[in-house]
């Protein structure tokens, strides 16, 4: 894995897309992701946060790649911090579906089929032009080997005045050896009225290291008003077997999906598992000149 870049954009109060710089060297434009890594928002109205909101995208520019990254409403300046990453190897598999919302579900086929679903996880992206707790998030999971499933909450309402869109990467690593890939998928919904700020956990399968495992989380908050931070949480792996969730603002019950990534680590070379190195002898002659 690659990290080519990570940095950030603002973008100026009347415009839609900002690109970023260029990146030259990809090994395979396929297997490189833009990773959205957070955002803000240069305004003081709640109804305004959507506008901090990017899907990511790669464009080709003259010979090189650069991020580009989209919102739904200008009007505020925003910035926007991503991470270029690519995937290095033949064991990698990255693919990208987009969505757009005609209903509070979805689902999307993906171009390549996915080996094994327990070997894959998705990394979500999503804008929208309403700044309201129900409409500003979705849930993404991997359905099935040929399909990404998308939820926002029943309350939203598209596709009238409301437009959504989610762009979801999925990544597969299809390694057989050494450690393999783990990822295990939780669901889970939190009820509303808790004591602020508030944390709860979540019982997952054992994992092999705490140190060589991510958390990726996808999700949304419910209501009709405009109150953020309500419907946002975050997620940290505080031991082998807990995911400790924590949200500052319990007005609302929310929904979400969890990845939990143990990554692939290369296979301990022993001597059963070795290759033989075969040395070649070169003779080397040296001829004088005589005058």
């Amino acid at each position: 894995i690659r990290v080519k870049e990570q940095t950030s954009l603002t973008i100026g109060s009347g415009s839609l897309t900002i690109t970023g710089g260029s990146i030259t060297d990809f090994q395979n434009i396929n297997d490189a992701v833009p990773f959205i890594t957070g955002w803000t928002v240069d305004s003081g109205t709640a109804s305004e946060s959507n506008r901090g909101l990017f899907a990511g995208a790669w464009r080709p520019l003259a010979g090189s790649f650069n991020p580009i990254f989209a919102r739904k409403t200008s009007g505020t300046a925003a910035t926007v911090s991503y991470a270029a990453v690519e995937f290095i190897g033949k064991n990698w598999e990255i693919q990208a579906v987009e969505h757009a919302f005609t209903g509070v579900t979805g689902q999307e086929n993906v171009e390549q089929f996915i080996h094994d679903v327990n070997k894959a996880f998705v990394h979500v992206q999503f804008d929208t032009n309403s700044g309201a707790n129900d409409e500003a998030g979705v849930k993404a999971w991997i359905a099935d080997q040929n399909a990404i499933g998308l939820s926002l909450r029943a309350g939203a309402s598209v596709p009238n005045a409301v437009t959504m869109r989610a762009i979801v990467w999925a990544i597969e690593n299809t390694q057989t050896d050494g450690n393999e890939m783990n990822v295990q998928t939780w669901f889970g919904t939190r009820a509303n009225g808790g004591t602020e700020p508030e944390t709860w956990t979540q019982t997952v399968n054992a994992v092999r290291d705490v140190n060589q495992t991510s958390l990726f989380l996808s999700g949304v908050g419910g209501g009709t008003g405009s109150t953020p931070p309500r419907g946002v949480i975050d997620a940290t792996l505080t031991n082998t077997t807990t995911v400790t969730l924590w949200q500052s603002d319990t007005g609302v019950e929310t929904e979400f999906a969890i990845n939990v990534i143990e990554w692939p680590t290369a296979p301990t070379v022993t001597a059963s598992t070795a290759k033989t190195a075969f040395t070649f002898n070169v003779n080397i002659v040296t001829t004088k000149s005589h005058s």
